[in-house]
């Protein structure tokens, strides 16, 4: 294994995905425990492409495949639990409390306003 596999690896995972907005869509609807539940989900969708992977190869290079794809699945395992859990955080801080989410809506509201100014002015 070399920094190379593991930097490019890590880019790949924190790049967000579907199995990121699956985990931080699950982590604002319902918390730390799905957050992680969905995580652990998402990781397990690996096993199909390490199996093909695996079948792929010849024997001599199996053992080396095991292992940085066992890296690999436990650094995707890291990284959308980070994701989920900050999610969490944020469903507990921002979305629980009505004050806050109608600033953040109106913050919003005004943004998109903005924009349709913005658009309406706007002579080609």
């Amino acid at each position: 294994m070399s920094w190379a596999f593991l930097v490019t690896s890590l880019i790949i995972i924190a790049t967000p995905g579907t199995g990121a907005i699956l985990t931080i869509a699950a982590g604002i609807r319902g918390g730390k425990t799905l957050s992680l539940v969905t995580a652990f989900g998402c990781t397990l969708g690996i096993v199909p492409h390490l199996v093909a992977a695996i079948t792929g190869t010849d024997a001599a290079s199996l053992p080396q495949m095991l292992t940085l794809s066992g890296i690999f699945m436990a650094l995707t395992l890291l990284v959308f639990a980070v994701y989920g859990l900050a999610a969490s955080f944020f469903r507990r801080h921002l979305v629980e409390r009505p004050t806050i989410t109608r600033r953040i809506q109106k913050g919003f509201a005004l943004g998109y306003v903005g924009i349709g100014v913005g658009l309406a002015t706007t002579h080609r």
